[in-house]
């Protein structure tokens, strides 16, 4: 499962990588004025153990959800607000794990002949681990069923490329990075799991888009 996962980011990430040499072509460019857009995506993701005491896989397949609004500001920038999340392709008998985050991101376009975009974004994410039947061992040695959970700053960087469907209508194909860094990790408030950790989450991602006027 998780070499099918990472074949997949790799086939879907191929085109973002040759995009900006293949595509010399002059691509319409949209509205010069302010747009407001909303934005839905969804791809294959992979992400790495976070809690050691878990027992998690060394790298997790699973896939990622957003949604984003936001603004378009001229042909150069679009800036959104957006909840996104990491779950686990995890079967009922396993271990669920997710991640969570609350972003600001940004889509800087450099060139004007084409549509290939630059991503970064800052924001607050949390991770959460439910154990299924072996219980986790606390720090003061008592075992628990309980969810683990942390949370803390998350960053995100990444590239992409902006196909036009329609004069509102956009698909955008992406790969990104996501670096979340945790707090203490903790079961049932009280439990400490263990220290201070981060997550890093690899994202092949297509976002759909819709532009309108203000």
């Amino acid at each position: 499962m998780v070499s099918r996962t990472i074949l997949l980011l790799i086939v879907l990430s191929f085109p973002l990588c040759i995009v900006g040499v293949v595509l010399a072509q002059e691509s319409p460019e949209t509205d010069e004025n302010t747009l407001f857009t909303v934005g839905i995506g969804l791809g294959p993701a992979i992400a790495n153990a976070v809690c050691e005491p878990c027992k998690e896989e060394k790298v997790i397949p699973g896939y990622s959800l957003r949604i984003g609004l936001g603004f378009r500001l001229g042909n150069r920038f679009i800036f959104d607000f957006g909840a996104g999340a990491w779950i686990s392709t995890a079967q009922k008998q396993d271990p669920q794990n997710s991640r969570m985050n609350l972003l600001v991101r940004a889509y800087y376009f450099p060139f004007k002949k084409n549509r290939l975009n630059i991503i970064g974004g800052i924001g607050y994410g949390n991770y959460f681990f439910t154990p299924n039947k072996e219980a986790i061992i606390t720090s003061s040695g008592i075992p628990t069923l309980g969810s683990v959970v942390g949370s803390g700053p998350v960053g995100t960087a990444g590239v992409g490329y902006e196909f036009k469907i329609t004069d509102k209508l956009t698909l955008d194909p992406s790969l990104s990075f996501y670096g979340l860094l945790l707090g203490d990790l903790s079961a049932n408030i009280n439990d400490h799991i263990a220290n201070k950790s981060s997550s890093i989450v690899a994202e092949a991602a297509v976002t759909l888009r819709y532009s309108v006027p203000p």
